[in-house]
């Protein structure tokens, strides 16, 4: 048999209509593999036909992305079936990886995503997707294609001495062409446009992956990595504009401020149609009917994943509007700069962060330090604290409260600033054993894998109302003031692509207005003192409040020391008290002055010469 197959390979090569056709199945590869890929984006071809025919500027630079990487993968390794094995791994894995990402937190596959590589396995251990059926056949059907590729010898031609300096010329060739289009922001933004593309389509994954396809998408992405200096950038508009703000010196007052961001803590009685056995959030209903509690939605810069956006912002007072979508905040600091952390910490805090998950996540332990944290205490520092509790893999919300009161007994001594990030609540929420149920949950539109979803997050939510509870039993037993803050990073995901709001008919995972937006990016927060605190920007219930604006709030209410830009955010909050490029807002004048605010401060802070110190 083999020698058979041998004769007929030899055979086929030989022949001209042969020799022919192999070099149209190279060339087809092409978009052969394309197509493949955005499959996955866009959930089989359908919609992938669809998108080429209502954007063809996007569909064409998709395709000459791919064939000058064909190109110079060929010209590289002369093997057309090693080329096209190197290319369809490339596109298959990307593809997947897309897939799964987007199913998992509604989230794409960007290139910022390369960076947490190495945490990889600690991302496919948050992943339980069922994958479609042709999925599974995708990559046997390219296995096959790169085989057909090899029986038929579909090779670049050889040119004796010649060939080791042409492949090189013509792989460099196929590179230059691919990167000098985009080399500079100028040129890309004229490649771009001539495409029917734009910078701005970055500024929001889900239309951008929608609108360009993943190639395309992916692309825009890598060329707007590099975070350009905003228009009219210097030390005079900076100055301008906290021109009028000297700051305001502290009532010499220091609680002691224990800021919580609760892992996808939502009002899971918000989805429609859906009934408990017993009230999953009665404790946090009766926290905020509490003296000195102060309640209301915290519009999140990220939505069913992504928990570090939101935090940078809370901690930081910046935005990362500005920052590439989709990016790890962290992973720009490099050199300390001012916000709340190290405003505490100016004012003779302690500064202590806590996360009962691996510290070095979302870079993190690499960063907390020119953040301003004294000290960062992860799962392996906590276990070694308390006798910890775990739930569905994670360190219990139960455990994490008692290594909290355990850092703030052992600081009691000296104002103390503590950023805790809870875990128990982190997807997947997979199906419970019965005996971990406390709470029944009911939904007549809800089924299958999506009501285990949703049950196994109303016990999460459940236990995050009974940490808040533990906390704020010893909050009011302490003979010290102390504030708590605690928010909810974003909604859960409840199911792939949110199956579970789309079958209650809350939203459809794509926002068509501001008031579907803020479905998708509200959560709860609350302010509680065991003192009788000043409400200051804060009402009783009912606010509306963006995560850069959180702890200059709290400032306020406790008389702490603010800074000339903490000032200026507060004065923005009387004009703007909400937003985010997400929430599809009008763009007002008071909108416009904020976004300009964020623009300079953010990237002076984080990238430039730090002239707003």
């Amino acid at each position: 048999m083999k020698e058979k197959l041998r004769a007929l390979r030899a055979s086929l090569q030989c022949n001209k209509a042969w020799r022919a056709a192999r070099y149209v199945l190279l060339a087809f590869f092409i978009p052969f593999i394309w197509a493949v890929t955005e499959m996955f984006n866009y959930e089989g071809l359908s919609k992938y036909f669809r998108f080429i025919g209502l954007h063809p500027g996007s569909a064409a630079l998709a395709f000459c992305v791919t064939a000058l990487l064909f190109a110079a993968f060929l010209f590289a390794v002369r093997r057309g079936w090693i080329a096209a094995a190197i290319l369809g791994a490339l596109y298959l894995i990307c593809g997947y990886v897309n897939f799964i990402k987007t199913a998992l937190n509604g989230e794409h596959f960007t290139p910022w995503d390369l960076a947490m590589a190495g945490k990889m396995g600690q991302l496919l251990s948050f992943t339980r997707i069922r994958l479609p059926w042709w999925a599974y056949v995708v990559p046997f059907i390219v296995a096959a294609f790169v085989w057909v590729l090899w029986f038929l010898g579909a090779d670049l031609k050889t040119f004796g001495k010649w060939d080791a300096l042409w492949r090189p010329i013509g792989t460099l060739l196929m590179l230059a062409l691919l990167i000098l289009p985009f080399a500079k922001p100028k040129w890309a933004e004229k490649t771009l446009k001539k495409f029917g593309m734009s910078f701005m389509d970055a500024a929001l994954q889900s239309s951008n992956y929608r609108a360009n396809g993943f190639v395309g998408a992916f692309t825009l992405n890598l060329v707007s990595m590099n975070v350009e200096a905003p228009e009219g950038y210097d030390e005079d508009a900076v100055k301008e504009l906290l021109g009028g703000f000297s700051g305001t010196e502290g009532t010499g007052k220091t609680p002691d401020v224990i800021c919580i961001l609760c892992e996808s803590f939502w009002d899971i009685r918000n989805l429609p149609g859906t009934t408990f056995s017993k009230d999953p959030l009665a404790y946090y209903d009766a926290l905020c009917e509490m003296d000195n509690a102060y309640s209301g939605t915290f519009y999140s810069s990220a939505t069913g994943g992504g928990t570090v956006r939101p935090e940078f912002e809370v901690l930081t007072g910046l935005t990362t509007d500005f920052l590439p979508a989709g990016t790890v905040p962290y992973q720009y600091v490099k050199s300390p700069f001012p916000n709340y952390v190290s405003n505490y910490k100016e004012q003779g805090y302690t500064t202590l962060a806590m996360h009962p998950y691996d510290k070095t996540f979302y870079s993190r332990s690499s960063a907390y330090g020119a953040v301003g944290f004294d000290a960062y205490y992860g799962d392996s520092e906590i276990a070694e604290m308390v006798d910890v509790t775990y739930k569905r893999g994670y360190i219990s919300d139960d455990s994490f409260a008692d290594a909290m009161i355990k850092q703030l007994e052992a600081h009691k001594n000296e104002p103390t600033f503590l950023f805790g990030i809870s875990m128990e609540n982190h997807q997947t929420y997979y199906a419970l054993q019965h005996g971990d149920i406390e709470i029944t949950v009911d939904n007549p539109a809800l089924s299958g894998a999506t009501k285990d979803a949703v049950t196994t997050y109303t016990q999460g939510a459940y236990h995050a109302c009974q940490m808040m509870e533990k906390l704020v039993n010893y909050i009011n037993s302490r003979g010290k003031d102390t504030v708590l803050v605690l928010f909810g990073d974003h909604l859960p995901t409840l199911g792939p692509n949110f199956d579970a709001y789309r079958a209650a008919g809350l939203f459809d995972g794509e926002a068509a207005d501001t008031a579907e937006a803020k479905l998708m990016y509200g959560t709860p927060f609350v302010v509680y003192a065991n003192y009788d605190m000043e409400s200051g920007i804060l009402k009783k219930k009912g606010n509306e409040i963006s995560p850069y604006y959180l702890l200059d709030a709290v400032a306020l209410s406790t008389g702490t020391a603010r800074t000339p830009y903490m000032d200026l955010l507060l004065e923005r909050f009387g004009e703007v008290p909400y937003y985010n490029s997400r929430l599809m807002m009008k763009k007002t004048k008071a909108v416009k002055a904020l976004r300009r605010t964020q623009e300079l401060i953010t990237y002076d802070r984080v990238f430039g010469k730090q002239y707003s110190k």
